[in-house]
Order: C-alpha cells, then sequence, then structure tokens
C-alpha cells in the first residue's frame, strides 16, 4: 500500500500540544481578559468623553461671559455715538459759550487743550484739544467742541464701567479730539490720529453700513502694552462723516474669563481675524509689546492648520490631528475662542484619575496570567510524563497507549497500520569510542532525523538506550518498507561529530510489521522486534519486514 501525501514541512520535536493553546481553560481566561481589557477601554473613553463635555459646559460659560462683555461694550459704544450725533444735528442754534474761555494755547504746538470737569471730586478730568484756531461762538467748531465737552461725562462713566477700558475718546475730522481720562502733557492732537486704521475703516468708503469696527491688536505707544480699539463713525443730521468714538482697552485682562478647573486638561485663547493673540495663559501679558500669532500657540503638529482653525465651524469639539479643537465666536467682535486638547496628555491625564479601575484590570489580569501558567505548568507535567527527556520523542508508556489506540481504531475501520523498529547499529563502540556526550548526541540526532521524515499523523518514541518506534497509521507493509528505507539513508547521510569535530557516520537496523486482525500489542512489537533481529544478524544497515516465521 502507498504512503498518503507528507507534509512538505520539517516535523518539530513535540513541545506542547497543540490543543492544549486551545484548551477550554485558556480559551476561557483570553476571553475574560479580552472582555476586561475592551470594558476597560470603554469605560476610559466614556470617561475622555465626559471629561471633554464638562470642559465644553465651561467654555461655553466663559463665551456667554465674553459675549455679554463685549456686547455690552458694544451698546455704550452705541450710545456715545448716538448721544454726540444727537448734538451735532440739533437743528435749534443756540449761543455757546466762548472757546477762550476753557481752552488754552499748548507750549510748542499750534493747538488749544483744556480740560473738562472731573466727573466725580478728586476724579479725572476729561480733555479737549483742538488743533486749529479757536472758533466763533456761532460756528460749526464751536458747536462741536460743545458736543464733545458736554459728552465727556457719559466717556467716564463708561470708563468707569469696562474696567479694562484705558481711554474714551472722539476724534473729528475738525481737528477735535476729545478723550478720558486727561493724563497732563501725554495726549494731545496730532494730524496722524486721522491716518490711523481706525478711522480709515470707519469711514464710508470702507464702512457704507457705518457698523463697529475692532482693530487689530498694537502695542501702546504710551506703554499700557497690549492694545484693540473699538469705534463707531459719527455722522451729523446732513449725513456728514464726522469723525470717530471709541475706545482703547487692554487685552491681558481677557484671560480671566478663560479660567476654570474643567480648562486645565488643554489651552484656551482668544484671536482675532488676523490671528493675533488676544488672550493666552502664557503668551499674552500686560507688559507685552510684542504680538503673538496663532502659529506661537499651537503644537508644531497643528501649525500648518492654523487657517483651517480660524476657520473652524464654531461648536464642539473636533478631532485635528492629535489634538480635539473646540472653535466658539463671540458675536459682537470678530474674535474666536479656541481650545486645544492634547489627545494622548488628555488620555493619559483620565487614566490617572481611574486608580481603582487600573488596580482591578490589573489585579484580573494577573489572575488570568497565573492560572494559565498554573495550567500551563500542569500542561508541561503532563507533556513531560510521556515524553523522552532526551530525544523529545513520546516514551515507552505514550508509545504504548498510542499502540493500544491504533489497534482498537484499526479494528473498528478496517484500516491497516504499520510498525516500525530501529536500533543503531554498534552504539556501545560510539559510546566506547567517543564518550556518552557524543553518545547523546547522536540519540538527539537521530531523534531530529526521524522526527523529520514521518508525519503529524505518525508516533515516534524511544523506547529505551538506542531503540526506537514507529507507529504508522494508515500505512500498509509496503508503504511502511518506503519510510523505513527512507528513514536508513538518511540516517546513513547524517553529519555527526565527535568532540574534537572529527565527523563519523552512524547506521540503524529496522525491522518492519503490519498489524493483523487479533493480534495484541505485545504480539505487533514482538513480530516488528523479529524482524529487526533479522536486520542485525543479516549485517545491519538494512530493512527487514516481518515474514512470519520466527
Amino acid at each position: 500500500m502507498n504512503l498518503p501525501a507528507r507534509p512538505t514541512t520539517t516535523r518539530r520535536l513535540p513541545t506542547a500540544s497543540p490543543a492544549g493553546l486551545f484548551s477550554p481553560q485558556r480559551l476561557l481566561i483570553a476571553a475574560l481578559a479580552l472582555l476586561a481589557a475592551v470594558g476597560f477601554c470603554q469605560l476610559w473613553a466614556a470617561r475622555v468623553d465626559r471629561t471633554l463635555l464638562v470642559a465644553e459646559a465651561q467654555l461655553v460659560d466663559s463665551q456667554i461671559a465674553l459675549k455679554a462683555t463685549l456686547s455690552s461694550a458694544t451698546a455704550q459704544l452705541a450710545l456715545l455715538r448716538v448721544g454726540l450725533e444727537q448734538e451735532l444735528s440739533d437743528p435749534a442754534p443756540r449761543p455757546r459759550p466762548p472757546a477762550d474761555g476753557w481752552l488754552r494755547p499748548v507750549p510748542g504746538r499750534s493747538a488749544f487743550a483744556g480740560p473738562t470737569p472731573a466727573s466725580s471730586p478728586g476724579g479725572p478730568a476729561s480733555n479737549i484739544t483742538l488743533a486749529a484756531p479757536l472758533p466763533a461762538p456761532d460756528g460749526e467748531r464751536a458747536a462741536e467742541l460743545a458736543a464733545a465737552a458736554g459728552q465727556t461725562p457719559l466717556f467716564a462713566a463708561v470708563k468707569n464701567n469696562l474696567g479694562n477700558v484705558t481711554w474714551v475718546y472722539y476724534y473729528s475730522l475738525n481737528k477735535i479730539l476729545a478723550i478720558y481720562p486727561y493724563e497732563q502733557g501725554s495726549v494731545y492732537w496730532s494730524d496722524a490720529l486721522l491716518d490711523r486704521d481706525i478711522v480709515a475703516n470707519a469711514a464710508p468708503d470702507r464702512n457704507p453700513a457705518r457698523g463697529c469696527y475692532w482693530s487689530d491688536l498694537y502695542a501702546d505707544s504710551a506703554g499700557k502694552g497690549l492694545m484693540c480699539s473699538v469705534v463707531n463713525p459719527v455722522y451729523d443730521r446732513q449725513g456728514r462723516f464726522r469723525g470717530i468714538v471709541g475706545f482703547d482697552f487692554t487685552v491681558d485682562t481677557l484671560i480671566t474669563y478663560l479660567n476654570g478647573e474643567e480648562l486645565a486638561i488643554g489651552t484656551p485663547f482668544i484671536v482675532n481675524e488676523a490671528g493675533q493673540l488676544l488672550a493666552h495663559p502664557t503668551l499674552v501679558k500686560s507688559s507685552d509689546n510684542k504680538i503673538a500669532t496663532i502659529e506661537n500657540a499651537l503644537p508644531p503638529a497643528l501649525r500648518p492648520e492654523a487657517n483651517r482653525l480660524l476657520a473652524l465651524p464654531p461648536g464642539g469639539f473636533a478631532a485635528v490631528g492629535d489634538s480635539y479643537v473646540a472653535a466658539l465666536d463671540l458675536g459682537a467682535a470678530p474674535w474666536r475662542v479656541l481650545f486645544i486638547v492634547d489627545k494622548r496628555r488628555l488620555g493619559l491625564s483620565v487614566l490617572g484619575d481611574m486608580p481603582f479601575e487600573i488596580a482591578g484590570l490589573g489585579l484580573l489580569l494577573l489572575a488570568g496570567y497565573y492560572f494559565l501558567k498554573t495550567v500551563r505548568l500542569s500542561e508541561e507535567l503532563a507533556r513531560l510524563a510521556v515524553t523522552d527527556p532526551l530525544s523529545g520523542l513520546a516514551n515507552r508508556r505514550r508509545f504504548m497507549d498510542v499502540l493500544r489506540g491504533e489497534i482498537e481504531r484499526s479494528r473498528r475501520s478496517g484500516k491497516p497500520f504499520a510498525l516500525l523498529m530501529l536500533d543503531i547499529d554498534h552504539f556501545k563502540r560510539v559510546n566506547d569510542t567517543y564518550g556518552h556526550n557524543v553518545g547523546d548526541k547522536v540519540i538527539i540526532a537521530l531523534a531530529r532525523t526521524i522526527a523529520a521524515a514521518v508525519r503529524e499523523i505518525d508516533t515516534a518514541a524511544r523506547l529505551g538506550g538506542e531503540e526506537f518506534a514507529v507507529i504508522l497509521p494508515e500505512t500498509g507493509l509496503a508503504g511502511a518498507l518506503v519510510v523505513a528505507e527512507r528513514l536508513r539513508l538518511a540516517v546513513q547521510a547524517m553529519d555527526v561529530r565527535a568532540e574534537d569535530g572529527a565527523p563519523f557516520r552512524i547506521t540503524v537496523s529496522l525491522g518492519a510489521a503490519e498489524w493483523s486482525a487479533g493480534a495484541a500489542p505485545e504480539e505487533l512489537l514482538r513480530r516488528a522486534d523479529s524482524a529487526l533481529y533479522a536486520s542485525k544478524t543479516g549485517g545491519r544497515n538494512r530493512v527487514t519486514p516481518y515474514s512470519g516465521t520466527p
């Protein structure tokens, strides 16, 4: 009978039962560990989401407070504009006090200036500057001077209501400047004031809708730090653009709106349309004269996304690269709040707040590890109980169990199986010549050669000393002789060396027997052994089938 198709891969010496890798105990522990890990990851992800939601709620609260402040500022600025426009549009001519009654020449300048009364006893006064000749009492410029002077108490009220406002002022195309509070010698008219962006951008050609204009950030020339201006255009009843009313304010206090324990997970900051930082926990301070930009506030990986963040739709967190980013607009001002949260830092922070969960998962995994270690030790002990310690092949106990099982299987199925027995020729001479250490290496090398020559379904065993056996399921005597001859040639070609590296050869003698119905294990062993004996007495290094005669 021909042998079935044999595997093309080398058979490894038995180390652990493949079934043991997928034993119910291992599968159960693996499933529990997987469920625990998945559950922990889901809990961690839920905690991350909750942390983001709480931070988002705090951010929205900050947005509401900021919007209220900015709306209040624009509303009060609108009141100032309305008051000035009403004064400038008064149709009823009335006599004005002569300007020379309270304006005095400014030394070294072609201008006149004078303070208006303080809004409260001991408080600062406003200042009116006229960079033109003193007007006649009934002229347009005299009326505008009186209108500006009449509004300065409102300037003081606005300054007191808005804590971070530095100056409230009115610029007139008629070269009139009204400003509160007045600082002696520091603020006078200059024609350059009309060239500022806040005037040009409020003028009709750039602002036909007559809306509020918010300037870019700038460093104050008077040393007040980083500032921003917000202005409204002022028109008279004839629709003529007369000037601007506005105020300057420092931006260092804006960051106070973005404080909160929940915002500690990331970096909140305020940025304008030009990408300038108006508020940042570390990059914007009242003493700064250098303007930082959004690129300065972003981690390196996010800097190429700066323009995208400026245009990011307002709302909750969005994943941008390795960060979560929330963007909120501020309504009255063309500014937005950006909140950058590093995903990795957030994840580690949330893990740091889960000590009990981590400990529970660790204990569970540790228990699973020790359980599997116990199972593996038990399996290893079971394997060692049926494995020859030197060769790594099955031992006699395992061999006899397999032999009895194969006989029973063949009895039920009617399929044949064969048994090979082999013995190293002159093995005592090897031990005597090269030593027992080399003899052990020969046993190991022979075991590897046998394992490589047989199929996965075959069972190779060391019965003792230099005697080996192989059970060949579903193989008749003819097929067993083919296997035996191939094995004999493989052993004969083995590279075996002495301790000094000198090569020598070994050979084996083999006997083959096929099981016949009714034969007990001992009988089959006797037949194979009889055939092996015939090979020994017939000259060794040969294969002999059992012939049925002693």
